[in-house]
């Protein structure tokens, strides 16, 4: 028994291989710098919460070991801080000898394209209770 369908052997013409190939790379100009500027805010995010959250790691450690906590940020030129700019230093004596802190998994903020961090330059400092009075 035979279907009605008739089987043609043809393949594709050039010209509908070139609007295909015309229409990818249409849609490659439009999604690609979509992606780049989605993925450098979405880095630039999540290394500003592994900052946050040294902040918050050395303010506690300033609690937990009744000593003073220096946080020194150092922008690059154009204001944008990057990966390893910003270091961590304790002191137990009044800030006269300051000694490194390594926070575990401190990364940097690398914003990439996006950022701009203008007002951190300068030291943040965290005293303990003890060195208050």
């Amino acid at each position: 028994m035979r279907s009605g369908f008739k089987h043609s052997s043809r393949g594709y013409s050039l010209t509908e291989l070139l609007v295909v190939v015309a229409l990818i790379g249409i849609l490659s100009l439009i999604s690609v710098p979509a992606f780049i500027n989605f993925k450098n805010q979405n880095t630039f995010r999540s290394n500003l919460r592994n900052f946050a959250n040294d902040l918050r790691a050395a303010r506690q450690y300033a609690i937990t070991q009744t000593v003073d906590v220096r946080v020194e940020l150092d922008p690059a030129p154009g204001n944008q801080l990057t990966s390893n700019q910003y270091r961590f230093f304790w002191s137990n004596d009044r800030g006269t000898t300051w000694n490194p802190l390594t926070m575990p998994g401190a990364r940097g903020i690398t914003p990439g394209t996006t950022g701009n961090i203008k007002d951190l330059a300068g030291p943040v400092w965290f005293q303990s209770e003890t060195s208050l009075t």
